[in-house]
């Protein structure tokens, strides 16, 4: 349980990452992140995971993240996101865990959160860009989790081939542990595919690797 519940953290921590500054551009094409980033009421994004990691324990599962709505927190008027992990591993079983997303009025990330009753606090007032280009990097999200765990983040966007784009989310914390979530979008913002690979998890030397495809 404990392992599984490692993983279903980091994949929901990363999730949540969003975007700052660009660098220098190669392609002027506009790649939307509608389907990722939208805080519209009732948008819903669904993904079948599987993978496996360097120990050959397998999991499957799925990825949900639907927009509630407006709601308040601390007295402010935030929006509230929730995302809905499910994975099997053949030596656990199955485990579903609910995380929740507060997003400020302005878009920018208020605070998660986890099932755990671990809440990461935004440090950094990111919020996700409407288009990204080829060629671009961006700063991602800063959290600082009530754990006394620190998160930092970083965006580049390159070729997805076939006319799409890939996003790469590489992040890392304070007690070692790093990722990096690649996802290929449509100029349209569809999500094509999605990857997760984590390092050290879940124990020193040993690596995680999710795939999947909207449902």
């Amino acid at each position: 349980m404990k392992r599984v519940s490692v993983l279903i953290f980091a994949v929901v921590l990363l999730i949540s990452s969003g975007c700052g500054s660009s660098s220098n551009t190669t392609n002027t094409t506009a790649y939307s992140l509608s389907q990722i980033a939208s805080l519209t009421t009732g948008h819903s994004l669904s993904i079948n995971v599987s993978g496996t990691d360097t120990q050959g324990n397998s999991y499957t599962g799925t990825f949900q993240q639907i927009v509630e709505g407006p709601t308040t927190l601390n007295g402010n008027s935030v929006t509230e996101q929730r995302t809905l992990l499910t994975l099997t591993e053949v030596n656990v079983g199955q485990v579903s865990v609910v995380e929740l997303f507060y997003w400020n009025t302005n878009g920018t990330l208020n605070e998660i959160l986890f099932t755990s009753g671990i809440t990461g606090t935004c440090t950094n007032n990111f919020a996700y860009p409407s288009t990204v280009q080829i060629g671009e990097s961006f700063a991602g999200a800063s959290l600082s989790l009530s754990n006394g765990t620190t998160y930092t983040s970083n965006w580049t966007v390159s070729d997805g081939g076939n006319g799409n784009a890939e996003l790469t989310l590489t992040g890392n914390t304070n007690t070692g542990l790093a990722e990096q979530d690649v996802w290929v979008i449509t100029p349209a913002g569809t999500v094509v595919s999605y990857m997760q690979t984590t390092y050290n998890f879940p124990a020193a030397g040993v690596t995680t690797t999710l795939t999947g495809a909207p449902m």
